[in-house]
């Protein structure tokens, strides 16, 4: 078999009569031949020497297009066989126009250094790359658009240098994780616009847990008696749960249908914004079984019907209550626009929540895609966060339906208080959420770890000052009586106006609501001017009636415990059975 030539000579059609040109003629050392040459000792301007490789050529007095060096004189057959069979697997080189074949080479040996062009860059020392240079390879970017077949600097594009065999020092390209193929729901589509809001102390930036699958239990029918049965976890708050449902107040606090109908009055249609996590399974066994939530919320005002809506959510956290992650933290859009941003409660402004994209709808996926129907779901009076969210939930511990006032056993406690008396902490004047999730949650821990056998909670004499300055009314009837209404009421009766109504909350066919007056002696005058008969209460409060027009009446009643005026009823005779 002959052996293989390192190089073939070739010349353009029609150059010097057919006489292909000699290669060595326009390098420094010349033709070695001289006159015997059988070769033309011309200097063309175009011309092709064809190695093993591909193709090139080089000039002395001027740069060719495109770059050359010199032709290798050592004999090295077995490089020239590797070089030549590495390159057939490479990209062919660009074809040869009629106008001029450009002249073309590929190194079988590196490139001198007296060479005034180079066919590629001088390799770097050795330093990692990034790991999207990585992706991209050790050449130019492949998306980069060249007009000619060779880079400003006079090096081949990454279409035409051929890819240099994997070394063992070469630092391995990043592999993505595979995707779990599941049938449910995937939180990494999700995408979720998470706008947050930092205060001091708050936790840093939340991350999303992973994604659950479609559930495969079947659904509870009586979801009202769900139990977290299937987890240590769940064992854990088993009897917090469960004593919080034997609360006064919890058939009426966590009354959705309620919720719901009050959604339908202002516009809002409970069958589309209502939702209810998924009965547990497979799919959640890896995921935090216990959570802590708090929420901040603004007063809006849907611009066509008028409707109020004084708990739109404007900030949602989620802490999870087995290793203190904040899984969520994220300011939210409100559906409607903002009346009252309660700033002064959670130092949320108009500035804060522009161009927030994260929603209500957005804090529900994330919720649908964390929770089952056995999360236990932790936090301070948390009925107003769960109608918050619109989220119908019954696996909760709620710490304002698990501790009692020193000064009246029937009587809820604030957070504030709870954070005082048990875990000796100062609550922030202003409210963070996420600092609000974790002091609930720690709070409860100390519940559980108590066996429930805590002492009642002293109330700071500040919420005592706070209640002193409100009047509470109930017996309002629906559809007859809006908070407009009892502000007026009190100016016209006593000349004295509240500073605050708070929302009507009803149950049924009946609401309440609570009137701030600027200090106690304004609410004690307000309640004294009013011309009715004073008698107490169950626990022994001041009221009084107030008769509407149609032959009805409402309560006003004082939050503040208070011997009888003397001309009230003996408190004794009402309480006596002789």
């Amino acid at each position: 078999m002959p052996t293989a030539k390192k190089y073939k000579l070739f010349a353009a059609d029609g150059a010097d009569g057919g006489v292909p040109p000699c290669a060595f003629f326009a390098s420094p050392a010349g033709c070695r031949n001289g006159a015997s040459c059988k070769f033309a000792h011309v200097r063309p301007t175009e011309a092709a020497v064809e190695t093993g490789s591909v193709v090139s050529s080089e000039s002395d007095d001027e740069p060719m297009p495109s770059p050359s060096v010199p032709i290798p004189t050592t004999n090295n057959k077995q490089k020239s066989a590797k070089t030549k069979a590495k390159t057939t697997q490479q990209a062919s080189p660009q074809p040869q126009t009629k106008q001029a074949k450009k002249v073309q080479i590929q190194m079988d040996t590196a490139p001198t250094d007296d060479s005034p062009f180079r066919q590629s860059p001088p390799k770097p020392k050795k330093n990692r790359r990034s790991q999207k240079e990585e992706d991209l390879g050790p050449f130019a970017n492949p998306k980069k658009k060249v007009k000619s077949d060779e880079s400003p600097g006079g090096h081949k594009t990454a279409a035409q240098e051929p890819t240099p065999p994997p070394t063992t020092n070469s630092p391995k390209p990043k592999q993505q994780p595979a995707k779990t193929a599941v049938a449910g729901f995937d939180i990494r589509a999700l995408n979720l616009p998470v706008a947050s809001f930092t205060m001091p102390g708050t936790a840093p930036a939340p991350t999303a847990p992973p994604q659950p699958p479609a559930p495969v239990a079947d659904a509870v029918s009586n979801v009202q008696e769900i139990l977290p049965t299937h987890t240590t976890t769940g064992a854990k708050w088993m009897k917090a749960i469960q004593q919080a449902r034997q609360h006064h107040k919890y058939a009426t606090a966590y009354d959705f249908v309620k919720y719901k109908a009050l959604d339908a009055e202002i516009g809002l249609d409970p069958s589309s914004t209502w939702i209810q996590a998924k009965p547990y399974g497979e799919w959640c066994k890896g995921f935090p079984q216990a959570i802590a939530i708090d929420c901040e919320m603004c007063e809006t005002e849907d611009p066509v019907s008028g409707k109020h809506n004084a708990k739109d959510l404007c900030r949602v956290s989620i802490v999870n209550a087995e290793n203190d992650e904040v899984l969520l933290d994220s300011l939210v859009k409100p559906s409607w626009p903002v009346v009252d941003y309660r700033s002064r409660i959670n130092g949320i402004t108009e500035e804060h929540l522009k161009g927030v994209q994260f929603t209500l709808r957005h804090t529900q996926a994330f919720l649908m895609a964390l929770c089952s129907q056995e999360t236990v779901i932790l936090g301070h009076a948390l009925h107003n966060d769960l109608a918050a969210m619109r989220m119908e939930h019954y696996c909760n511990a709620d710490s304002a339906n698990l501790f009692s006032a020193s000064d009246s056993e029937r009587s809820s406690v604030s957070l504030k208080d709870l954070a005082s008396n048990v875990l000796k902490k100062t609550m922030p004047d202003k409210h963070d959420s996420v600092n609000d999730a974790r002091t609930a949650w720690k709070v409860l821990e100390h519940w559980v770890e108590k066996d429930g056998q805590v002492e009642p909670i002293v109330r700071s004499m500040s919420v005592k000052q706070t209640f002193a300055s409100q009047l509470f009314i109930h017996r309002i009837p629906k559809n007859m009586c809006e908070e407009s209404h009892l502000s007026r009421m009190f100016l016209a009766h006593t000349s004295i106006a509240p500073t605050e109504v708070e929302e009507i909350e009803f149950a049924g066919e009946m609401g309440k609501t609570h009137v701030v007056f600027k200090s106690p002696q304004h609410a004690n005058l307000a309640f004294d001017t009013l011309d009715s008969k004073t008698d107490t209460d169950p626990s022994g409060r001041l009221q009084k009636k107030v008769f509407l027009r149609n032959g009805g009446y409402i309560r006003v009643r004082k939050m503040a415990f208070e011997k009888p005026r003397d001309k009230s009823p003996p408190r004794r005779a009402l309480t006596t059975s002789d």
